[in-house]
């Protein structure tokens, strides 16, 4: 099995599917192993890889919390926060951080309060304050200010402990907190158990902090040559850029071909 982050890995920094990438992929299926998606994305922001990689193979969204399959837009799992925490949560946040914007992930909506900046269109989003959100189960809390800083992440991280997951994709300010022990290994290692996939014959890719235990889990752990440093450093091996077509070079020569 082959499991692969999208943005800053499988993409482009345009946010494209190269046609390279498309035929490396078809390599790994024509070898009879699968390739799956494994992102922080949600199933909402998905459309446009389907349409490059097709629908027939299950995808990983919301960095676990949700397993997806694109061919019946079916939710085949997903892993809920616990409300009563969260919202004890968000007031403690809140208090320490008030620059701090929140959205709320749900398996296929989304919602968000009015100072959280959004990156892509979200015309017919619901917008309200975020005790008004929290009004029904959400599988990730989202949580962004201005500007990018370390220390409100370690903050952050240290203020929620071992109650919630929190990590961040990416240099955008994003902070993302899903329920405890949900991240992208846990839930890849669910299905790679449910088809008879060992660890060993996994191959993952990736490049942030959110993919660190996915890499760490696989037989294989490659990371992007613009990944975060420490996550190249823990990686078994360090590939390309996403720019270079990093995954690509890797499965070409991974499932050669005829």
């Amino acid at each position: 099995m082959v499991a692969s982050d999208l943005d800053g890995t499988l993409l482009t920094s345009d946010r494209l599917v190269t046609d390279r990438t498309v035929a490396a992929v078809e390599r790994v299926r024509a070898a009879g192993a699968r390739f799956v998606v494994v992102t922080g994305r949600p199933v909402r922001w998905l459309t446009s890889v389907v349409e490059r990689l097709g629908d027939d193979e299950v995808m990983i969204a919301q960095n676990g919390a949700v397993v997806w399959h694109p061919a019946t837009n079916e939710v085949l799992a997903s892993h809920p926060l616990e409300l009563d925490l969260i919202t004890s949560l968000v007031a403690q946040l809140a208090e320490d951080d008030p620059e701090l914007g929140w959205a709320v992930e749900r398996p296929l909506d989304y919602a968000r309060t009015p100072n959280f900046a959004t990156l892509l269109s979200d015309d017919g989003v619901e917008v309200a304050p975020i005790e008004a959100l929290l009004d029904r189960p959400l599988t990730k809390l989202l949580a962004r200010a201005e500007r990018f800083d370390p220390r409100r992440f370690e903050r952050i991280r240290a203020l929620v402990g071992d109650a919630a997951e929190v990590s961040h994709s990416g240099n955008d300010a994003l902070i993302e907190i899903a329920a405890p022990g949900v991240h992208k290994a846990a839930t890849l290692a669910t299905l790679a158990t449910d088809w008879g996939v060992a660890a060993e014959d996994v191959i993952a890719f990736g490049d942030q902090v959110n993919d660190e235990q996915m890499l760490a889990w696989a037989g294989r752990g490659v990371a992007m040559g613009n990944a975060a440093p420490h996550v190249r450093r823990m990686a078994d091996e360090v590939t390309g850029t996403n720019d270079e077509g990093g995954v690509a070079r890797v499965l070409e020569r991974e499932f050669p071909g005829e």
